[in-house]
């Protein structure tokens, strides 16, 4: 950051610059663990690549952990080890980041990840949509939460909330036909 903006408020600067100098002053106690929410939101791709490899030093030289909450899952992938999708308040699936992002099991993963921008043109992924109102979260209904919107629902997905089941070695998802998703 510009010296000159040394001596500036908060209101003085841009989202960015007030998004990066919150991340520095977590940072500069070396602490143990951080919890990071949204934090790469406002930056453009340059100042995401730098502060990602930042936080990946860290991470490897002071054995920083991290939880990193973000819709964007390329960055979330890049510098975590474990993945957790939500989904209004409920963990939807759950698995290493390689696994999630090559092979999802729950229709709100692969929907999320379709929306990624990848740098290689020749390896974007499949359009996956998710159509309809979002429920509300204040008195949720006691079925699937994506129901409403799932393309690949059925009348049992109605019948509670589905719990979150090991499908594969440390992958979780919480989706009654996982199997399926890809197929859609």
């Amino acid at each position: 950051m510009d010296e000159r903006k040394f001596d500036y408020y908060p209101l003085d600067l841009t989202a960015s610059e007030q998004q990066r100098v919150g991340i520095a002053r977590a940072l500069v106690t070396r602490p143990a663990f951080v919890v990071l929410d949204e934090p790469t939101s406002m930056l453009d791709p340059s100042a995401r690549a730098e502060l990602l490899s930042l936080l990946q030093k860290m991470q490897r030289e002071l054995g920083t952990a991290y939880i990193f909450i973000s819709h964007d899952l390329t960055s979330v992938a890049r510098i975590s080890h474990r993945i957790a999708i939500m989904y209004l308040g409920h963990i939807v699936e759950q698995a290493p980041a390689s696994t999630i992002m090559a092979q999802q099991r729950h229709p709100y993963s692969r929907a999320l990840l379709s929306a990624v921008l990848f740098a290689d043109p020749s390896r974007p992924p499949a359009p996956y949509v998710i159509e309809g109102e979002i429920p509300t979260a204040i008195n949720p209904r006691e079925e699937c939460p994506l129901y409403g919107r799932c393309p690949i629902r059925e009348d049992a997905c109605r019948d509670g909330v589905p719990p979150l089941r090991e499908i594969g070695p440390e992958h979780f998802s919480a989706c009654r036909k996982w199997d399926h998703v890809g197929e859609a």
